[in-house]
């Protein structure tokens, strides 16, 4: 009898970990709900600081910067996170 052996050897790359972490991203409830509520709730905060500066101050730049930075923490954060 002839015992025959493969070996297969396999280097574990940083394109390999990035995509085992982003499939167990996408299966998993909790981190798709913390996704979301940090999508929705910090740039709702910080809408309501620049309607604050609007109405309070009668700022206009602050706080169109400030809601231009919410709008773009809303549209870029899920990105950025994965």
């Amino acid at each position: 009898m002839n015992n025959t052996m493969f070996e297969i050897e396999y280097e574990f790359g940083e394109e390999d970990l990035i995509h085992f972490n982003e499939i167990q991203f996408m299966r998993n409830d909790e981190i798709q709900h913390n996704i979301k509520k940090n999508r929705w709730v910090v740039p709702g905060v910080m809408a309501l600081i620049g309607s604050f500066y609007y109405f309070y101050y009668g700022d206009m730049k602050s706080s169109g910067y400030i809601v231009g930075i919410a709008a773009l923490w809303s549209i870029l954060s899920p990105r950025i996170m994965l």
